[in-house]
């Protein structure tokens, strides 16, 4: 007798496959923008004063770009019934709004240790997600 699976392994559909590319391309994305806002954030606080407007542009490129990613990983939530990129994302993007605000009225001492927990909060998130292996059914799904 021949053993057969009970439930053979499902492949993932090609629009789950084409959502993860993109959003780990958002992820990415979202790294270089974030570390180039800490990178801006350095420089200010080492004297250069130009650079603050560079940070302040650079605050909202790395907002919308973390919009971005919350549709991308929504619409990748919806394609394989796993909701957890989604949720990582939208706490991604409520700090970043904290930081944002918490930039713009001067509060430092909140605006400095939030934009060091998103900067390792996003790097986390864009290793995880190409570490995933997308598997339609599997626990293992972003």
């Amino acid at each position: 007798m021949v053993a057969v699976d009970a439930v053979p392994e499902a492949r993932p559909s090609r629009t789950t496959g084409v959502l993860l590319g993109v959003v780990r391309v958002l992820a990415v994305i979202q790294v270089v923008a974030v570390m180039g806002q800490a990178s801006f954030a350095g420089l200010f606080l080492s004297g250069r004063y130009d650079m603050l407007g560079l940070h302040q542009h650079g605050a909202d490129l790395v907002w919308y770009g973390g919009l971005l990613q919350l549709l991308g990983t929504l619409g990748l939530g919806w394609s394989s019934r796993s909701w957890t990129a989604a949720g990582f994302t939208a706490l991604i993007v409520i700090a970043e709004t904290a930081q944002y605000f918490a930039g713009v009225a001067g509060a430092l001492y909140v605006h400095i240790p939030l934009g060091v927990s998103i900067a390792v909060g996003v790097v986390l998130f864009a290793v995880w997600i190409f570490r995933s292996k997308r598997r339609s059914g599997s626990s293992e799904q972003p």
